[in-house]
């Protein structure tokens, strides 16, 4: 599992236009998008900008694992960084009430 360097996560927050959660943030450090979460593979800093952007995603939803069908866990920093399922209908269940 490798990670990622502190600048490519800046950078990953200066497209996204807002600061990541230090939980996903210190995830991506250590290893990069090479987690599972259950199912869906974790996302690494250079496509979450563009999964984000093909979801539609308002600002403040920061997609971070994907599977196979493009169902993906989101983290949403302004419900204080609670995970979410997202599918081809957009916001689905609650996951995690505190997220990352």
């Amino acid at each position: 599992m490798g990670g990622c360097d502190r600048a490519a996560i800046e950078g990953l927050e200066k497209t996204m236009g807002q600061e990541l959660p230090l939980g996903l943030a210190l995830l991506l450090e250590k290893a990069g998008g090479s987690v599972w979460f259950y199912e869906r593979r974790g996302l690494g800093p250079e496509q979450i900008p563009k999964v984000a952007g093909d979801a539609d995603m308002a600002e403040g939803l920061v997609p971070f694992a994907s599977d196979v069908d493009g169902n993906l866990y989101v983290c949403d920093t302004t419900k204080g960084d609670a995970v979410f399922e997202w599918d081809a209908d957009g916001r689905g269940t609650e996951v995690a009430e505190k997220g990352l």
